[in-house]
């Protein structure tokens, strides 16, 4: 009897208990949406709910297609004091790109994302690409199942109130573990209906903007290099990085220096570039500081459960952010004392990479100078060295950099590093010297190759700040080459992004190329920006290289990121944007995926359509008839590269060192190829062109912007016909006259 009350007692409190469960979570019961991020490209996040606040043309489309998500637009009510719902979309497979991102509102867009374990056990040769569960996790979290549920059940005009969130400044609250783990928390969220009792919601009207700061943590210091650290190293650990041994070789690195002028930190040189061969050797400033950072592995989800988790998210934000930042960023230190060797934080710091650890050490960027922040000693730092010549070309001989002596030096540090790709990257030179030069042999220097000289003086009681020369050794060619005067950018994606071919055009044509390259980017993308990243500079010639992206496949759609249709129109505009400006272009085919370096099967970048060809090869074959059709350059880098793609590809898609110099020879030769032919052209008599004309056949065009523009053949076709049209009515009125006459 004693059980069956029991039972009895238990049945009746599961929905009480079930109620109060549900009370602190998302969905129908607590009328919430959980908030996980703000304004992120949806590749890559799946389970998560991201409010969108601005975009360059007012739509979510930059930030991708939401094939799989449910998307709700809000607009802000001033009646009302609270927002509403303006437009639900919750069709799945159904592109939700061109959706409004309301003025004083915001779209939230969600999607309850893939178990990719439970997919792999369900059927391992079928989802034999997803055995890498630290790759692909198991997204799915009850937060955002429930608030997808939710969200797809609203209607135009409900009424909504946001918490947790800044619109105006593009911020959320979470505690900033990854989103799909257990311990994740987020205090934002979208509650419907009412407001939320003992919290303020956030009204456009009120909120006021705010000087963005970025915070990059420090959990160690001066220490052997281990996993799962951003190490501030100070000018006590040495003159370089390397001093102790260690190569750094899965570290990103980044060097900071004291500016006198800015009155703060500023960055002088990174190097992102990881693997076990690629070694730093970076200086480190006496009167800066330089920071070497890992994400670490996690072990026991790699099944090595002897080992920890060394990811955190204090090195992993700042390792992510390194190659994003540009030289002369200024920082500022909070909680960091680089004279006394220490840093602020809170735990046991030998656990540094667990929750037992909390970072109070910071290195902020922003703009204005925050209170209590540390500072050099300025009593000590002396006057910096100044270079003799700004010389920025040389070609490959025997290189002198000299520069003026310092006063109160008594000797002086060198550092040259081969900065071509990273501003600190090969070490060609480091040493003290009390000479006021040093010399660089021909035999160390490679055409196209940027060099970076970096000296510092240092005195008696103190040192100078880092004096920063570079200059590129350049071809012959270059030096009197008829693209020193010009203004070219390069325009594409990671492939143009990645620092290596572009700035080596500099040594090879004689001038620097803007790099507008965005990794990640597809023609959709580039429309957005190509005004400000493109036009604004009024080029004289423009190298285009997109299809990378679009051409990879959504992994949950089964769908081209950017429809092959979609992408010939779009790199329709792009050309015909960029000939306004009267500017020349080169359209540079994609190079296929190095399947062998790409994870042996990995979905997205390396497949072939229903008839069995690749994709790269069906989006090639657009831009090479664009560029006939337009009378355009087109370098056919695909068929160059076929037959080196081991050689000269990282990681099955981007280029590696070698791969770089090829494609810098590559380019440069075409471009040198392409002007001349432009110009032998333009100087023959239109005779000579007539009958030349039939026989050029090479993908060089006869005339990069010579041949009539579709408008002009428009335009002279209509004229002709009006002329011919006049002629025939004036015919017919004198036939039908004699007629009469007859």
């Amino acid at each position: 009897m004693k059980k069956l009350s029991f039972i009895l007692c238990l049945a009746l409190l599961l929905p009480v208990l079930c109620i109060f469960a549900s009370a602190s979570g998302y969905g129908a019961p607590t009328q919430k949406l959980i908030i996980t991020h703000v304004n992120v490209n949806y590749a890559g996040y799946e389970g998560t709910g991201v409010i969108y606040t601005k975009s360059d043309d007012g739509t979510i489309a930059q930030y991708g297609s939401f094939d799989w998500w449910n998307a709700v637009s809000f607009q802000w009510s001033s009646a009302n004091k609270c927002f509403e719902v303006v437009e639900v979309k919750t069709e799945m497979g159904s592109s939700k790109g061109d959706m409004q991102i309301p003025e004083n509102g915001f779209v939230y867009c969600c999607n309850v994302g893939n178990d990719y374990p439970a997919l792999y056990q369900s059927d391992p040769n079928t989802y034999a690409a997803y055995a890498d569960a630290n790759a692909y996790p198991d997204y799915t979290t009850p937060a955002v199942s429930d608030s997808c549920s939710y969200a797809a059940s609203l209607k135009s005009g409900d009424k909504v109130y946001l918490y947790g969130a800044d619109l105006l400044n593009a911020t959320v609250s979470t505690n900033g573990k990854v989103w799909y783990k257990e311990d994740f928390k987020s205090d934002a969220f979208i509650k419907i209906g009412e407001k939320e009792s003992g919290s303020t919601a956030y009204s456009p009207e009120t909120a006021t903007e705010q000087e963005p700061v970025i915070k990059l943590g420090i959990n160690a210091i001066n220490g052997a290099v281990n996993e799962g650290q951003a190490m501030l190293l100070t000018p006590s650990y040495g003159d370089t990085i390397s001093v102790k041994g260690n190569n750094y070789g899965w570290c990103r690195v980044a060097v900071f220096d004291w500016s006198e002028k800015d009155d703060a930190y500023v960055l002088v040189s990174i190097n992102d570039s990881v693997g076990n061969n690629v070694a730093k050797n970076a200086v480190i400033p006496k009167n800066g500081f330089a920071v070497s950072v890992n994400t670490g592995n996690d072990y026991p989800a790699l099944g090595i459960p002897n080992k920890p988790n060394y990811v955190n998210e204090t090195a992993k934000f700042f390792y992510n952010t390194i190659p994003s930042l540009e030289i002369g960023t200024k920082v500022y230190l909070e909680g960091i004392d680089l004279a006394k060797n220490t840093f602020e934080y809170e735990g046991n710091i030998s656990k540094y990479y667990s929750s037992e650890f909390t970072t109070k050490a910071f290195i902020k960027i922003c703009e204005t100078k925050p209170e209590g922040c540390y500072e050099p000693d300025k009593s000590k730092i002396i006057p910096a060295p100044e270079f003799d010549s700004e010389e920025k070309l040389h070609t490959v001989s025997d290189v002198t950099v000299s520069w003026k002596a310092s006063e109160g030096a008594k000797e002086y540090y060198v550092a040259v590093y081969d900065s071509t790709v990273n501003t600190n990257g090969t070490a060609l030179v480091s040493t003290k010297t009390t000479e006021t030069s040093v010399t660089l042999s021909a035999d160390d220097l490679t055409v196209g190759s940027k060099y970076t000289v970096n000296v510092y003086a240092i005195g008696e009681n103190g040192a100078s700040v880092m004096a920063v020369k570079d200059f590129i050794v350049c071809s012959e060619r270059a030096l009197d080459s008829q693209f020193r005067d010009m203004k070219i950018v390069a325009f594409g994606d990671s492939i143009t992004a990645w620092k290596g071919w572009v700035s080596m055009l500099y040594g090879e044509l004689g001038c620097e190329v803007i790099n507008s390259g965005v990794g990640g980017d597809t023609t959709v993308h580039a429309l957005k920006r190509i005004d400000k990243d493109v036009i604004a500079y009024n080029p004289d010639l423009v190298i285009v290289n997109f299809g990378m992206n679009d051409q990879a496949v959504d992994t949950s759609s089964g769908k081209n990121l950017t429809p092959i249709d979609q992408y010939e129109a779009n790199y329709r505009t792009i050309i015909e944007k960029i000939q306004e400006t009267g500017s020349k272009i080169i359209l540079v085919a994609v190079h296929d995926v190095c399947d062998s370096k790409y994870g042996g099967g990995a979905p997205a970048y390396n497949l072939k359509d229903d008839e069995g060809v690749g994709y790269v090869d069906r989006y090639n074959e657009v831009v090479k008839r664009l560029a006939e059709e337009y009378k355009l350059g087109f370098l056919d880098i695909n068929t160059l590269a076929e037959d080196k793609l081991e050689t000269i590809i990282l990681d099955g898609i981007h280029l590696n060192t070698e791969g770089q110099a090829h494609y810098c020879k590559w380019i440069s030769d075409y471009c040198f190829e392409y002007i001349a032919n432009a110009e032998d052209v333009s100087s023959e008599s239109p005779e000579a062109s007539e009958d030349s004309s039939a026989e050029n056949e090479s993908n060089v065009p006869v005339d990069a912007n010579g041949g009539m523009t579709p408008g002009q053949i428009a335009i002279t076709a209509a004229i002709m016909f009006v002329v011919i049209s006049v002629i025939g009515v004036m015919f017919i009125k004198i036939v039908i006259k004699n007629k009469k006459k007859i």
